[in-house]
């Protein structure tokens, strides 16, 4: 970086201190367009400062050029500060300072899915995770795709360290599917047109007063499967007002009912009545979980030099993330409880009972396991439909060999949460209720698809869309005769149905991926999931202009 640019970074954090308006820091690189990405994902009006760390030597543009070159970590920090931390993620083109190869690192890497539909980049980014220190597996889901350096679809193990970037910033970010009063049937189109134009902001803060915040997250809560532990009071008082908020990118809320039904009496033996409109709600921790992994980043950052940063398991660095991470777990939980509060308030105003969550899935989260049966694992790796390049080296593993340590999981769904689940599509397709088998979740660490998967990056698809629909309201309603509600052009594009694989395929791969294990002798016919019911969109909310009006307590 040069000093031109270092006394710039100066400059902002000045005015930052000062409160006073910050321009648009542009370089030659992409670094304009980051900042932009960052605060539209995280729905952010904050000024902020830009600081821009690197490995290698180097001016801007040999380090900021493309994505896969490029670990970011986005950091909403205290008061009006938005920090981008980049950092050197992937090897070099030129092959320079590569790490260790798979064989040499004696990890498992494989992707369940197939090799046309998984975007190269991922399939690189999930190899480098597979390379990372202490990494036992890397496994990608079909959805998998890239993100900023990092894989999103995936589920990595490590042992006597973890890497809570690995998880990145949205801790806890999962899906609730909520049952509403709504009978199946009930919502014309007309009327889910009227209830789009009528409905009120949730994007502004849902509590006046910070103190009722703290009380209301003070109390226990019944969400899904869970009895939520009061929280304590959080630092800095600001993340309260992100609470009851969907956040940007692919986080959403969307009214479903039931398309087909497979099989109604195992959906009632589970608590699910296919009678009823569901309200399915996709959001995280919102600042919170950011704010965390910068501090265990900062921390980190004293002593080591390379990201992702490796955290000793046994270290108090660690533990202290560990206790910021459950935390921001029960926070993103609150979170989604108080986003299906917020909305079915508008929609069914004649009913005041708190909203039902049938099922609660957290797919951002690190957990310790262990792994008793890597003849599976094998199993898995070595069926037809894997890519033959990525095949796991198992080197001397026995086949019944406990493995303890810990997984992370970067939108990818467990299936130790629940015995059923939704698998979303995007808000043109259908969604998927499917029940877990769980003879058969040891090949795929215990992790499925946890959506369709992004089939081509934000700015491809803003270019590409943009081109062919100039009038960004023709992309408001689907061929579902679905509604979309989505004030931000550039969301709208980014988040078009086009944008995403295939959800059919997706869910496909989970019904139809059998473990007969190739080769591997003692490997049984086990498909991951069984299809329930189909769901349909009816009325989809992406985000709303506060100015229109927000959604504030009765």
């Amino acid at each position: 970086m040069s000093g031109e640019d270092e006394l710039r970074i100066a400059e902002l954090t000045a005015e930052c201190q000062k409160n006073k308006p910050v321009k648009v820091y542009k370089t030659k690189s992409k670094l304009a367009d980051l900042i932009k990405e960052g605060k539209n994902k995280f729905r952010t009006k904050y000024k902020f400062v830009v600081y821009c760390c690197t490995d290698r030597n180097g001016g801007d543009d040999q380090y900021l050029h493309t994505d896969e070159d490029l670990r970011r970590v986005i950091q909403l920090h205290e008061g009006n500060v938005l920090r981008f931390r980049l950092t050197n993620a992937a090897p070099s083109e030129d092959g320079k300072n590569e790490p260790l190869t798979i064989e040499q690192s004696h990890s498992v890497v494989f992707v369940i899915g197939n090799e046309e539909d998984t975007e190269n980049n991922a399939i690189k980014q999930l190899k480098y995770a597979g390379q990372l220190k202490g990494c036992v597996f890397a496994i990608g889901m079909p959805d998998l795709h890239a993100g900023k350096g990092i894989p999103i679809g995936a589920t990595i193990m490590t042992q006597g360290v973890a890497y809570p970037q690995l998880v990145d910033n949205d801790i806890g970010c999962g899906m609730s599917f909520v049952q509403t009063s709504i009978p199946r049937g009930k919502l014309t189109t007309n009327k889910v047109r009227k209830m789009a134009d009528k409905m009120q902001s949730i994007d502004g803060p849902y509590y006046t007063d910070r103190e009722d915040a703290v009380e209301a997250c003070s109390k226990s809560l019944q969400w899904g499967q869970r009895l939520l532990e009061p929280l304590p009071k959080i630092e800095p008082h600001s993340h309260y007002e992100k609470l009851g908020t969907i956040g940007g990118g692919n986080h959403f809320a969307e009214l479903q009912e039931f398309d087909e039904i497979y099989d109604d009496e195992t959906c009632a033996r589970h608590g699910i009545d296919t009678s009823k409109v569901h309200l399915l709600v996709h959001s995280g921790s919102r600042s919170l979980g950011s704010h965390y992994v910068g501090e265990f980043c900062n921390e980190a950052s004293k002593t080591m030099k390379t990201s992702p940063y490796p955290a000793d398991t046994s270290s108090s660095l660690f533990h202290d993330y560990l206790s910021n991470h459950d935390i921001a777990i029960n926070f993103a939980m609150r979170n989604r409880h108080l986003i299906a509060k917020r909305l079915m308030e508008q929609l069914t105003p004649g009913d005041h009972a708190d909203p039902v969550c049938k099922i609660d899935i957290i797919h951002n989260f690190l957990e310790q396991v262990e792994i008793d049966s890597w003849e599976e694992m094998r199993c898995m790796a070595n069926q037809q439909g894997l890519f033959p390049k990525l095949i796991p080296h198992l080197g001397n593993r026995a086949e019944k060999e406990k493995t303890v340590g810990w997984l992370h999981r970067k939108g990818a769904t467990p299936t130790t949460q629940s015995k059923i689940l939704v698998i979303p599509g995007s808000r043109g397709s259908l969604s998927y209720l499917v029940e877990i088998n769980p003879q058969a979740q040891h090949g795929s660490a215990y992790s499925l698809a946890h959506g369709a998967g992004r089939k081509m990056s934000r700015g491809t698809a803003r270019a590409r869309h943009r081109a062919q629909f100039p009038n960004p309201r023709k992309l408001l309603q689907t061929d579902f005769g679905s509604v979309v509600v989505c004030d931000e052009k550039d969301l709208v594009y980014e988040e078009a149905p086009p944008s995403y694989k295939d959800i059919d395929s997706v869910v496909d791969c989970l019904t139809k991926i059998r473990m007969d294990g190739g080769d591997v002798e003692g490997c049984d016919k086990k498909s991951l999931v069984r299809i329930l019911a189909t769901l349909r969109p009816i009325l989809t909310y992406k985000y709303k202009d506060p100015n229109s009006g927000l959604s504030r307590p009765r």
